[in-house]
Formats: structure tokens, sequence, C-alpha cells
């Protein structure tokens, strides 16, 4: 907790004064000529400053976007490719570094054939979130189906790198509940078969 200790002298007297800061009131003692009094001063701290409209704004549009993100989702898996694009692109629209967003965009985009609109949201997701194995392991699978061996070994591997210390149970990031247990399985899957 914040303090301040002060010393004063009026006259002859000395004063010595500590305050302890605790939410909107200061708390404290003083002594004077070796007696001790205590102090309560309510609201001599002002209080805390209320959230801005930007702020609140910024609290009801992170669950609105988490809401619409798995809105995206469901209407992916239902096979509402369009309409679950649309949605992935006006929340990029509003915030170009969601790594979640861009990935989504990414299987979407590859489901519907577009291969390089797929590349290019996954190169998104990579730039914003470096260490995301599922971004890794679907830029693997995109250049093991168009015979980029190579490049996809890599990224095999680097899914394979980023998953070796990570518990098997934990559910990953963008994956849509996918465990990293099961996504490293597939990676060396892919290692050992090509």
């Amino acid at each position: 907790m914040p303090h301040v200790h002060a010393l004063f002298h009026f006259g002859n007297d000395k004063f010595s004064c500590v305050f302890i800061q605790c939410g909107y009131f200061v708390a404290g003692f003083y002594v004077r000529n070796g007696y001790v009094f205590p102090d309560i001063l309510p609201r001599a701290v002002a209080p805390p400053a209320p959230p801005t409209a930007s702020r609140s704004a910024e609290a009801r549009a992170a669950p609105d976007r988490a809401a619409q993100l798995a809105r995206a989702r469901a209407l992916a898996d239902h096979g509402e490719l369009e309409p679950a694009r649309t949605l992935c692109q006006a929340l990029l629209a509003g915030d170009r570094l969601d790594p979640e967003t861009h990935l989504l965009l990414a299987a979407i985009c590859q489901e519907q054939g577009e291969t390089a609109a797929a590349m290019e949201a996954l190169r998104r997701a990579l730039y914003v979130a470096p260490d995301s194995a599922p971004a890794h392991f679907l830029m693997g699978s995109l250049l093991f189906q168009h015979g980029e061996r190579r490049r996809g070994r890599r990224a095999m591997e680097t899914v394979v790198g980023l998953l070796a210390s990570v518990d098997r149970d934990e559910v990953l990031a963008g994956s849509d509940g996918l465990t990293a247990g099961r996504l490293l399985e597939t990676a060396q899957g892919y290692l050992e078969s090509r």
C-alpha cells in the first residue's frame, strides 16, 4: 500500500504522521509529545477516475468481438462459408491484429478453394502471432497440398517444436477446441508420411 511519512513542526510541538492510502480513505496516525493519535481522513485521496467512454466501449467490444467470432465459426461449421467469411472480414476491419480471426478466415478460404487468400490470411496470422501452432500447421498442410514439400515440412517441424513443451491437454487458441497433443500427433504424422 502506498504510504507517506511526514514530520511537521508547529511552534515547540513536533508532529510525525504516517498516512496509508486505502481506497477512498487515507488512514494514519500522528505522534504529538510522545502520544499516538489515530487519524482517518475520508476522501483525502481523489477516487479513481470513472471509466472513459472509450474504455467502456472497449470493454463492451471485447465480449462482442468474441461472440461475433464464435458466430463466424458456427456459420463456417454449418457450411455457410460466405457469411462466415464476410463476418471475419468485418471483424478484421475493426482489429487487423486478431490472429484467431485471420486463422478462421484462412480455414474458410481454404475450404472455398481459394489458396492464395488462405495463404495471405495465414501470413497475417503468423505476423501477429508467430508462435501460433495452428497457423503453422494450416500453412504446412496447404504447402504440402500444393507440392511445396520442403516448406511444408519446415512448417510442420515448427509445429512440433512449438508444442514439444506444451501440456498435451491444453486447448490451443484459435483451434476450435483442438488440444496440443492432438495437433502434435497430426503434425508428426505429416512428417512421417512425407
